[in-house]
């Protein structure tokens, strides 16, 4: 009796060691899940495995994040993600019919604007796993979310376009700077002339008017090679302080405006001009072709005919415009 006692003492002291291991064992096993769980959700890989023979899929909790699903991966199947992923869908369907020396795959889970909830990228790889049979053979594998990847490349080849652009302008301000230089060569003969000419004739002479219209468009000449210049960096928009109506004037004084009233018979051209005005600071060049560029649009604006106002009034802004 005691000597089964003893053994029995013994049986227990081992039981009692071989529980502690189990817990120990359960314990690191639990410890090894969760850093698994952890390495996968930072890598931002999961695994799957499938079985076609209970058309059962089981998946770790990453990639049921990376198919847009929740819920427990063991009970899962190919119906639960034929609306989140339909590529995965065929991506399954299509193992059965592969030879065992192709049991390998590769395949975009599934793109952009497939997901329910949000835009995702996914990348599964896949191999059949051991056995004869080979529409029995489950198939394991791991799917990871490239999205990060997928806009990573997108931003890369929108700089790159960017770049691209940045390249072909930095080319026409080049040339613009050479057609410039061209063009300043080509004013330097013609410059003064005008001016020494209208010095030297009568108040009453017929060719003054033929040289100050040469004289305004020397000007315009000069203006254009200004423009070049800025397009190509090397020049400074020349700021002035003038009277918005003497801009006007001068509009209404120019053979673009003739032409342009020659061009729209049917357009009235009414002129409401308040007087005194405010000064402003501006490119005087400028500021004329924007005026000359928004009445000939509302005269375009009319083809049966109509008024066109152009008014000027001093306005103060002590708030930003919505």
């Amino acid at each position: 009796l005691e000597s089964e006692q003893r053994n029995l003492k013994a049986e227990k002291q081992k039981l009692a060691e071989i529980t502690h291991m189990g817990h120990e064992a359960n314990r690191a096993l639990t410890q090894s899940e969760q850093r698994l769980k952890q390495a996968q959700s930072i890598a931002r890989v999961g695994n799957f495995e499938y079985d076609p023979a209970t058309d059962r899929l089981s998946a770790s909790a990453e990639a049921l994040r990376i198919f847009g699903l929740d819920g427990d991966g063991s009970r899962l199947t190919l119906s639960d993600l034929k609306a989140q992923a339909p590529d995965f869908h065929a991506f399954i369907g299509g193992f059965g019919t592969r030879k065992r020396d192709m049991c390998k795959f590769r395949l975009k889970v599934f793109g952009p604007g497939k997901m329910a909830h949000q835009e995702k990228m996914g990348y599964a790889q896949a191999e059949c796993g051991d056995g004869s049979d080979l529409s029995s053979r489950k198939i394991i594998g791991v799917v990871q979310d490239i999205t990060a990847l997928h806009q990573a490349e997108e931003e890369k080849k929108e700089l790159e376009a960017k770049l691209a652009r940045s390249q072909k302008m930095e080319a026409l301000g080049l040339l613009a700077g050479g057609v410039a230089h061209d063009l300043n060569n080509v004013l330097t003969g013609i410059v003064g002339y005008p001016d020494m000419m209208l010095m030297r004739l009568p108040s009453n002479s017929n060719l003054r008017e033929p040289l100050i219209v040469m004289r305004d468009s020397r000007q315009k000449a000069a203006a254009i090679v200004q423009d070049l210049l800025t397009l190509a960096r090397r020049g400074v928009t020349s700021v002035e302080v003038v009277n918005l109506n003497d801009l006007i004037d001068q509009y209404l004084a120019s053979p673009e405006f003739a032409k342009l009233q020659s061009y729209h018979p049917q357009v009235e051209f009414r002129v409401d001009k308040q007087d005194p005005l405010s000064n402003i600071s501006t490119s005087p060049v400028h500021m004329k072709k924007s005026l000359m560029n928004l009445v000939s649009n509302a005269a375009e604006a009319l083809p049966e005919g109509g008024r066109v106002r152009i008014a000027s009034s001093s306005r103060y802004i002590d708030k930003p415009l919505k």
